[in-house]
């Protein structure tokens, strides 16, 4: 969310708008796939189950070296921003102290565990809404129409990757429908209604953002995207009221601390299910230099790491594990006659997958 506007804005508002409606599409189709392949099994699966029963043990292992990857790229992003932030707010002497500080301060909660980690996670979340609210009411009159009169359509599908992390629902729909009972309506409804609401929140945070921040001059979209900054840094400029000023700080750390604390607590919580090791304190801290050593070390590098993981990293996991993955499952399926699906919607995952491919590739070899 925080890095959207930034990468966004060199295609313009209406060519992201339109990939971002054709991401939301793709991944509401490949997760309607999704719930249609965990209500075949009577009993509850997950990706790596599906994985192995479906596709066999070598993609099981495909999808965990996979899952890792998406979760530890997530994890060195979120660490290298939170670092900038700390360090600009706090007027350290180096970036140094602010990766440390923002590890220092959300590691604690990750070690102790679920039950304070929630406690933790929805007071940062109820403070999110309300500033991200209040940031919509008052700043609505802050957008300059011009700005979002821009268009690159050339620029349009180098964005699809970003904007497939964005819409990364799919892991947790296992849980969802046994939460639901295994209804088959309620399980697509919530997945309908909530990529949905989804899709409205990243449109109206786009008209904001990019149509509040110029996409070129000093401290511009591009400034920010060239400096490894999110959104808010040139946005705190432009705002010019103390109270928007806070709410867009108050919205960068805690939309940056509950999906750091999230994404944190899933890969510790996999990593020691996947170890044949006991769960004992010296195992979680072994875990955790695993995961936090090389995320620190690359926040205290001049490498542009927030841009490059979330992308690349984040981004084509994201696309091997919401869009392949669930056609493969599909057709395989379909092939074994053990479920009946038209054959149309994974074909078209397949794709929309090497289409995003493509355009990663592509992006590689101009830059």
């Amino acid at each position: 969310m925080l890095a959207m506007p930034v990468e966004t804005g060199q295609a313009g508002f209406f060519p992201s708008l339109f990939f971002l409606f054709i991401t939301w599409g793709i991944t509401l189709i490949t997760g309607l796939m999704f719930v249609k392949i965990i209500l075949h099994y009577k009993d509850n699966v997950n990706f790596f189950s599906l994985s192995e029963r479906v596709l066999g043990k070598i993609a099981k292992v495909c999808i965990c070296i996979v899952y890792i990857a998406l979760f530890l790229s997530l994890i060195f992003a979120y660490v290298k921003s939170g670092g900038l932030f700390l360090f600009e707010e706090l007027h350290m002497s180096s970036s140094f102290y602010g990766a440390f500080c923002f590890l220092l301060l959300f590691c604690p909660f990750i070690f102790l565990g679920t039950r304070i980690l929630d406690k933790v996670n929805t007071f940062f979340t109820l403070t999110l809404i309300s500033a991200f609210c209040i940031m919509l009411f008052l700043g609505i009159q802050r957008i300059h129409p011009s700005y979002l009169t821009h268009t690159n359509w050339g620029k349009g599908p180098f964005v699809l990757s970003m904007l497939l992390t964005s819409f990364g629902f799919h892991s947790v729909l296992p849980s969802i429908v046994t939460y639901l009972d295994r209804d088959p309506y309620k399980s697509k409804c919530s997945v309908i209604i909530g990529s949905s609401i989804i899709a409205i929140v990243y449109i109206a945070w786009q008209l904001l953002a990019l149509g509040m921040i110029p996409l070129s001059g000093k401290i511009s979209l591009s400034s920010a995207y060239f400096a490894d900054q999110t959104a808010i840094s040139p946005m705190t400029f432009y705002l010019r009221n103390p109270m928007l000023i806070y709410c867009a700080r108050t919205l960068y750390f805690t939309t940056l601390s509950t999906s750091f604390l999230g994404v944190s607590l899933g890969l510790i919580d996999f990593l020691q299910d996947f170890f044949p090791c006991k769960k004992n304190t010296l195992q979680k801290l072994l875990l955790f230099a695993f995961v936090y050593i090389p995320a620190f070390a690359l926040a205290n590098t001049k490498l542009r790491v927030f841009y490059t993981f979330l992308k690349y990293g984040a981004g084509m996991s994201c696309a091997l594990l919401l869009i392949l993955f669930p056609a493969l499952l599909i057709l395989k399926m379909n092939k074994k006659k053990e479920l009946k699906y038209n054959t149309v919607c994974p074909i078209a995952a397949l794709i929309f997958f090497m289409f995003i491919l493509g355009t990663v590739f592509i992006e590689h070899i101009i830059t």
